[in-house]
This record gives structure tokens, C-alpha cells and sequence, in this order.
């Protein structure tokens, strides 16, 4: 008698290999459609019985693992990347930012690769780990002497804070398979004002402030709107703007092929508000280009939604390293823009797709040239940031660690008498 897998091979070999074919991608593209929203349905699942206004601060950093590293990892590092670029659109900062040449062409790589370092820092770790904390007061120690002698506005590190929101929202649902949700949208916003409170920034300008929040997705909603409102209101085309924009250019495009960099820049402007675009004197994409990107996107959101499987958990995108290099007890980063500042240089990143543009068509140096140039030992949090002001502010910073870790980071930051 024959068994059922002889009677389905059999089956098989009298079908038309091209009925078998329409089968086999039906079967994929059904498998692709039950898993592809599997985990947004998770996520969203958890708040059906309980209201946004409890999620806490921990469960709000879970779901921001789940976005930035499985279901969004490229547009989401994109946006945190334009939250930086808009800094160059607003007058007080531009200016600030030129004065003191951390941007100049000397040091605008490794001043690009310490804030990225910083941020990826509070973005990627928990909320209560030792990681978060002194990144959180490495930032704070470093932006303090500028906002006590008011060379930065609270207005302009609230812009700095909103910016986060704002560009991944704009980035997500703009650009990427699927928007988010309002569970995503809150879990975005508690994550936010838990940072903000941290940095000590005051959210007076925000309509809300004095009544309270319903939840973080209130918040959110709130930021993003005095965010456009307060760059409609300050920006303007000025000679700091027009400069910084142009470094910073200079660095989002350093590895790129010089007969591609126009493009390039095409593609950044392309993505901009115009407001923003017009203030820092970049010119606009011609009509051509802007059509193509526009095209390349619509085919990419079309593929990933139907064609792509979603990212495994083995897969997560990390910017950052989990675990201290062991030769040096430091950390390192993992992508890097310009020089290869904090990477560690294994085999990959000496010898990737990535490392041959670089020296085919970049600035020629991956990670491990130039011996210890570039610390491929890793970084120290503590130390992070303009060389200036390397080893200073220890003291202050521990101080501010004990600080935040008498904080109830883990609580809601919308629950009753913590809405403010």
C-alpha cells in the first residue's frame, strides 16, 4: 500500500509545473501575510483592556526594541539621523555649532560619531540600565555650560528632544510598509518625556503642561505640533545655517562616489520639509529625481509588505554593541559614516560590501587603518564628546547618575501627580 508522501509526490508529478509554481507563490505570499502583521497585532494587543495612559516606561522601551531593530531598523536610524540634520535649520543652534568648530572639517566626523554614539546609547538600552543613565548624564554635563551662560535655549533642546518624535513618525509613515500605531505613536512619546525629564528640559511651552498629559500619545501629538510650529516660527535662511548645512552634507555624503553625491544630496533634500530645506540654503531636488525616489519608495513599501518574511529575532539590527569589546572593556558602534570611529574591526568590516565602496570610492580608511587613530578599542560613555572635554565632568556626571536612578523610571509618567 502506499504511503500518503508517495500518493502527494505522484500528485506532484502530474500537475503542470506552472499550476505548481502559482501554487507555491500563493502559499509563500498567505504565509507572508499571516506573519508580517503579527507583531504590530502583538504589540497593539497588550493595550486592549488597559488604557495608554498606564504603559510604562519599560513598556515603552520593549516596543522601541521591537521597532528600531525588527520591524523598522533602516528608516528608524534614518530618522534619528535628519532629527540631527534639522539642528542646522535653526539659528541659535547653528550658530552656536559653527562658534565652536566641533563641526569644522577637521572634526565633524568624530563629532558625528559622538553624537550618534550618545544617542544610539539612550535609544538602545534600557531605561535603567547603567548604559542609559550615563549616557543621559554624559549629554547633560556637555550641554550644560552652554545653557547656563544661554547659549542654548530651553526652546531649542526641547526642538533637539521633539525632532526624535517628529522624524520618526514623518519617517515611518511616510516612508516605510505599514504607519504606526497609536499604541507605537504613545510608546514613542512616553519613551520621550522619560528622556526629556531626565535631561531636566522644561515642557512649558507645550499646551498641556500645566493639566497634564492623558498619555503618551497626548504627549506626542503635542511635541509634534509646537515642533513645526516653533521651526516655522525661528527658522530663516542665515550664513550659520547655510554653513553647518553644508558640513553636515559633507559628511552624510563623504563615502559616496563623487559622481554620486549630487544624488545623494538630491535624495536628502528630497526627504526634508521644505521650510527646513529652504533655512539651511540647500537647493531643492529637481523634478526628475524627486519623481524616481518617490518610485523607489513606493516599490520598496509594495515589496516588503507582500514579498518580504518579517526580520527574525536573530536578525536585529544593533547599533551598538551588547556587550563591552573583552580586549578593552570599552564598547563599540557599528555603523559609522565618514571615519570609522569606536568599530571594532572584524572581517566583516574590514572586508564587507561596505569596506570595499569605502576604499574604491570614500575616503579609503576602514576600520582598523591607521592603528589606534580611530579607538577601535571602543568608547568609555563617560568620556564621549568633543576632545576638549574628554575625562571632564566625572564627578558631575556621577552625581546626576545617582540623580536619575532615584527616579522611577520603570513607573508610568502619565499616571496620577507624575503627568507633569
Amino acid at each position: 500500500m502506499k504511503t500518503n508522501f508517495q500518493i502527494m509526490i505522484e500528485l506532484l508529478a502530474v500537475i503542470p509545473r506552472h499550476f505548481f509554481l502559482i501554487f507555491c507563490v500563493f502559499v509563500y505570499l498567505s504565509i507572508v501575510r499571516s506573519l508580517r502583521y503579527k507583531r504590530c497585532h502583538k504589540i497593539k494587543s497588550k493595550f486592549v483592556k488597559r488604557p495608554l495612559s498606564e504603559m510604562t516606561a519599560k513598556e515603552a522601551y520593549e516596543i522601541m526594541q521591537q521597532l528600531q531593530e525588527l520591524e523598522f531598523p533602516y528608516n528608524f536610524h534614518n530618522s534619528l539621523s535628519f532629527g540631527l540634520l534639522k539642528t542646522a535649520g535653526i539659528p541659535t543652534i547653528s550658530k552656536l555649532l559653527v562658534a565652536t568648530g566641533n563641526l569644522s572639517q577637521k572634526n565633524a566626523s568624530k563629532r558625528a560619531a559622538d553624537t550618534e554614539v550618545l544617542l544610539a546609547e539612550v535609544q538602545y538600552s534600557d531605561p535603567t540600565s547603567e548604559r542609559y543613565l550615563q549616557a543621559v548624564a554624559r549629554i547633560s554635563f556637555l550641554h550644560s555650560r552652554y545653557r547656563s551662560s544661554g547659549k542654548i535655549l530651553d526652546e531649542d533642546l526641547l526642538h533637539t528632544l521633539s525632532s526624535g518624535v517628529v522624524e520618526t513618525f514623518r519617517f515611518i509613515d511616510k516612508f516605510e510598509w505599514r504607519t504606526l500605531t497609536d499604541v507605537e505613536r504613545c510608546a514613542i512619546g512616553v519613551f520621550h518625556k522619560n528622556l526629556g525629564e531626565g535631561m531636566e528640559i522644561p515642557f512649558t511651552p507645550l499646551p498641556s503642561c500645566k493639566e497634564g498629559w492623558r498619555n503618551g500619545l497626548h504627549f506626542a501629538n503635542e511635541l509634534e505640533e509646537w515642533c513645526y510650529g516653533y521651526e516655522k516660527k525661528v527658522s530663516g535662511r542665515t550664513q550659520s545655517n547655510m554653513v553647518l548645512a553644508r558640513r553636515i552634507m559633507g559628511v552624510a555624503t563623504a563615502s559616496v562616489p563623487s559622481f554620486m553625491r549630487p544624488i545623494m544630496k538630491g535624495v536628502i533634500t528630497a526627504t526634508m520639509d521644505e521650510h527646513m530645506r529652504i533655512s539651511m540654503g540647500l537647493e531643492n531636488t529637481s523634478p526628475i529625481l524627486a519623481s524616481i525616489i518617490h518610485v523607489v519608495r513606493v516599490i520598496r513599501k509594495f515589496i516588503i509588505r507582500h514579498f518580504h518574511l518579517p526580520r527574525p529575532n536573530f536578525m536585529r539590527v544593533k547599533i551598538v554593541a551588547d556587550a563591552p569589546n573583552p580586549a578593552s572593556g570599552l564598547y563599540n558602534i557599528h555603523k559609522y559614516v565618514v571615519h570609522p570611529w569606536y568599530v571594532k574591526p572584524s572581517f566583516g568590516q574590514r572586508w564587507g560590501l561596505k569596506a570595499w565602496v569605502v576604499k574604491w570610492f570614500g575616503t579609503g580608511i576602514v576600520p582598523g587603518d591607521l592603528g589606534d587613530l580611530y579607538r577601535p578599542q571602543g568608547y568609555d560613555i563617560r568620556t564621549v564628546g568633543p576632545t576638549a572635554q574628554e575625562g571632564k565632568g566625572i564627578g558631575e556626571m556621577e552625581v546626576n547618575v545617582e540623580k536619575l536612578r532615584g527616579q522611577k523610571e520603570m513607573s508610568c509618567p502619565f499616571s496620577f501627580g507624575n503627568m507633569r
